[in-house]
Order: C-alpha cells, then sequence, then structure tokens
C-alpha cells in the first residue's frame, strides 16, 4: 500500500485511524500535501495522532518539511514543539529533509524553534552540508542523491 491506495481508501469512507505495515497515516499524507484543515482536525480530536511515526521514524514533521509546508510545519511546532528533534531511525532530522530539497523557509522556522540543531549530523552532514549538496544536485538536475536514503 502506498500514500495512493491510504487516498483511495480514505475518500471511500474508511477509517482515519488507518495505519498500514509501514506505520504511515492519512496524517503523513496531508501534511506532505499540505491539509491545514485535515491535521487542525486531528489536532482538536486528537493531538497526541500528530506524533505518529513510521517504522521508519518517518514524523508528521518529515513529511511537511521535505515538502516545503511552510504553514504545515509551523501548524505542527504551534501544538507540539518537540517534534522539531524527531529523528528517523537514520538520525536524520526533519531539518536535513528540508535543506536537501531547498526549502529555506522550513529550514528557517525549524531552526528558530531549535537553534542547536545547526550542529545535528545525520550521516556526518549537517543541515548545511545537505543544502550545499542538494543544491549542487538542484543545479545538475541529472544526478540523484541518495545519503539521505
Amino acid at each position: 500500500m502506498d500514500f495512493v491506495d491510504l487516498d483511495r481508501m480514505l475518500f471511500r469512507g474508511y477509517s482515519r485511524d488507518l495505519r498500514y505495515s509501514e506505520g504511515w497515516t492519512d496524517l503523513h499524507m496531508a501534511a506532505e500535501r499540505g491539509n491545514e484543515e485535515r491535521l487542525a482536525s486531528a489536532i482538536l480530536e486528537d493531538p497526541e495522532s500528530i506524533a505518529s511515526v513510521t517504522v521508519d521514524g518517518v514524523s508528521v514533521l518529515h513529511c511537511a518539511a521535505v515538502r516545503g509546508q511552510e504553514r504545515v510545519v509551523a501548524q505542527l511546532l504551534a501544538h507540539r514543539p518537540e517534534l522539531v528533534a524527531a529523528e528517523t531511525t537514520q538520525g536524520i532530522f526533519a531539518l536535513h529533509f528540508a535543506a536537501h530539497e531547498g526549502h529555506a523557509g522550513v529550514v528557517a522556522q525549524l531552526l528558530a524553534s531549535r537553534p542547536d540543531l545547526i550542529d545535528a549530523v545525520a550521516g556526518g552532514w549537517t543541515a548545511l552540508h545537505v543544502y550545499c549538496a542538494g543544491d549542487i544536485l538542484r543545479s545538475q538536475h541529472n544526478c540523484s542523491y541518495s545519503g539521505l536514503s
């Protein structure tokens, strides 16, 4: 099952509490797509739900950060500021995801929330290293970077 399957199931009326084998929820999808209304609803219904993670430790905040969803990142941090310190099982912060994709606004938000993360290392790389590597790759258009996978 992937996001498309999950989306179809939710459209057909399946429970929003659905989790599939890797631990992805509709909140991960909502964060990635910038669906502020769904996240606001989740915060009202069950504030703990926005802290859900996959088996790989990918949080709802990671999903918003990798897609540059600044308003969703702000929304999540306003209700659960500790999410900024969430790491995947590989030790990767949402900060590194945002930096790699060049989402400077999200990087600024995350660092404003936890300035000490500027020195956080994921696989030997700080967010600045990751941003620079991503910038080089974005400029080459034909490269793929697997350092964060």
